[in-house]
This record gives C-alpha cells, structure tokens and sequence, in this order.
C-alpha cells in the first residue's frame, strides 16, 4: 500500500520496479475518486518505489516515495535449507552409528565369534554330520560342521545347520542331536561345571565322546577326560568363549544416543533457519506478499 497526504493541486503517481528488469509504470488506473491503482504481478525477489508528485498551489514541486523490498521466499529457502541440512546430519549421525556399532561388535568378536568344540584326549573335535547325528572327527577349521557359536549365556548353535546343541532327552546315555532354539528348553540348556566339564545345566549329564565304542557324541553322568572340552586352539573351556549379553545392549545404547543427537542437532538446524529468516526479514522491512502484489494509491481532495 502506497499512501500519501494531503494533495493541494496536481499529483501523479509512478511506481519504479526493480525487477529483472527496471522499468517505470506512471497513469494508474482509478478505481474511484479516492483510489488509483498499479496492478503488477512479479515473483520476489524485487524492489517497489512508490512516488507521488505534488505540485502546490504556489506551483511548486516535491517528491515523495516509499520503498518497499518482497522477498517472501526467502524464508522458505531457509526453511528448506534447514530441512536438508537436519536430513543430511541425521544420515551422517546414523551412518556414523552403525559403523561405530560394527567396530566396537568386530573388536569384541573373540567373545561371541565361532568355535571347535575340542576334545584333548581324543584329539578330536566336534562334528556335526547332520540334525540327528553328531559325531567327533579330526579337527578342521575350515569344516563349517564343526563350527558352533553361542548365541545366549546357555545355547550353543551350529552354524551349519542354525539349530541349537542339545540331547534327546534328560537322560543317561541319549545321543546329542541338534534341535531348533528354544530359551524354555532345558535339553539345549548348557554350563561349564569343575573347569572344563561341560553338560547340562542343573543336570549330572555331561557331553561325552568314546564310551563302549559309541561312534556318536553322547549325553553320559561320567566326568573323566572324555567329557571335558576345549576350546580348540587354546586352553580355554567352552565358556571362555561365551555369549557376552553387555555387547548388544551397548550396540543399542550406542543407536539411541547416536539417534538422539540426530533430533537435536537437527531441531537446532530448525530454529536457526527459523531465526535467521526473521532475522533477514526485519532487517529488510519485508512486507510479505505471496500473491500478485496491488499497489493503491489515495488521492484526497
């Protein structure tokens, strides 16, 4: 809106707009006898000059203007690029979390990684030939059948077959099978017992290799040497290589703080777009304007 005061004789009004290209519009069109109007239509950013011409009585001339500046979508520039910036720090943050997550799992992996169920006595470790027949046979880091992992405090997995270690029954002399993972199953429930003994936990019953010629692993309440197993490749019981519950729980609380700064950070990036496009907006005096902008003019008599 362009106003002026009181006119004694002759005005004319002119608007200056400072565009892509500058150009004058002079003679607006009345609507009225009070109102003259400059109707343009421009996309801000862009600079308005309002000036009306007064011309007194005594014939004399002077000039008055108003300026105006439309840069409406300066704040949703900033708004935008606020918003990109929070998108990009958060998946800088999360990347950065899991990569965190993966070093600190990789650098701890001696705990929870696989292992050969190893007996010394017989030289031999652990074989699994398939779900329901698990035998002992020549070391072999390379054989995957002999691979198993613990995958909570009392279950031990292969990792050839994904079932767990566990014995067909709760009973001397039953053969060790591989079963499917169950935390309610006392057959797939395991400890270490008197240094490297290794049976079922709560149970006098012990993994066992050899006995009466028996080619299969078997569930037996002798503790000699042929039920005590080794890590192979170290002095290690079965235990020493157990399931530590503290590494997930870290991957975790490392994924909320790593989350958590992601939100703050980008609420920060927020309000400052927020502040500086306020910031930018009273410094220029902006009147926001987002549609075709009319420009009135008052005539007065």
């Amino acid at each position: 809106m362009c106003s002026f005061g009181k006119r004694f004789t002759e005005s004319s009004f002119q608007l200056s707009v400072d565009y892509e290209q500058n150009y004058t519009l002079k003679n607006p069109a009345c609507i009225a006898h009070e109102v003259c109007v400059f109707n343009i239509t421009v996309r801000p950013p862009v600079s308005l000059i309002c000036i009306h011409e007064i011309i007194t009585f005594r014939n004399e001339s002077y000039l008055q203007s108003e300026t105006y500046v439309l840069d409406h979508y300066d704040g949703v520039s900033s708004s935008y690029t606020g918003f990109f910036s929070f998108i990009v720090v958060g998946v800088v943050i999360m990347t950065a979390a899991v990569i965190m997550t993966t070093i600190r799992s990789n650098a701890k992996d001696s705990d929870t990684s696989s292992f050969l169920i190893y007996n010394e006595d017989h030289n031999k470790c652990v074989y699994a030939v398939n779900a329901t027949v698990i035998q002992a046979a020549p070391c072999n880091v390379s054989s995957k059948a002999q691979h198993f992992r613990w995958i909570s405090s009392s279950q031990i997995i292969s990792l050839s077959f994904n079932l767990c270690l566990g014995s067909e029954k709760i009973k001397n002399w039953v053969k060790i099978i591989l079963l499917p993972c169950s935390d309610c199953s006392p057959a797939q429930t395991w400890e270490c017992k008197n240094g490297t003994l290794f049976g079922l936990k709560g149970h006098p019953l012990h993994l066992n290799y050899g006995n009466f010629g028996e080619p299969n692993v078997m569930l037996f309440f002798g503790t000699g040497v042929w039920s005590r197993w080794l890590i192979f490749g170290t002095k290690g019981n079965l235990c020493s290589c157990g399931y530590k519950v503290f590494d997930q729980e870290e991957g975790v609380s490392t994924f909320y703080i790593c989350f958590s700064s992601f939100v703050a950070v980008g609420l920060f990036i927020m309000t400052a777009a927020v502040i500086v496009t306020n910031i930018r907006s009273r410094t220029k005096g902006l009147p926001q304007k987002a549609y075709p902008i009319h420009f009135f003019s008052m005539r007065h008599y």
